[in-house]
């Protein structure tokens, strides 16, 4: 159990910050899931990385749909960055 600060900050359990690998200035990725849980995945290179430790019954039978998450993200960040390249492609030829 954690509980949110007056500044909207919350404590990780140091055994999960442990099994993942998180440490002070990690990035974590913040998902809301079916309006009634917040999903935190950590960022990193390999996005299915990001689940090592969860599991269905730990998401409430979520697991699924939390793979789901990760990569529609991944997806939509590799588009942007193929949008963001062609712009700047675009306008270093005009």
């Amino acid at each position: 159990m954690t509980t949110l600060s007056t500044k909207g900050q919350i404590v990780i359990p140091r055994k999960i910050r442990s099994e993942l690998s998180l440490m002070a200035g990690s990035e974590l990725g913040v998902e809301l899931l079916d309006k009634r849980a917040i999903l935190l995945i950590p960022r990193s290179k390999n996005p299915m990385g990001a689940l090592r430790g969860l599991t269905k019954e730990a998401l409430g039978g979520k697991g699924d749909d939390a793979v789901r998450l990760v990569r529609r993200k991944r997806d939509r960040d590799k588009e942007k960055d193929r949008g963001d390249e062609a712009s700047h492609h675009h306008l270093a030829y005009r």
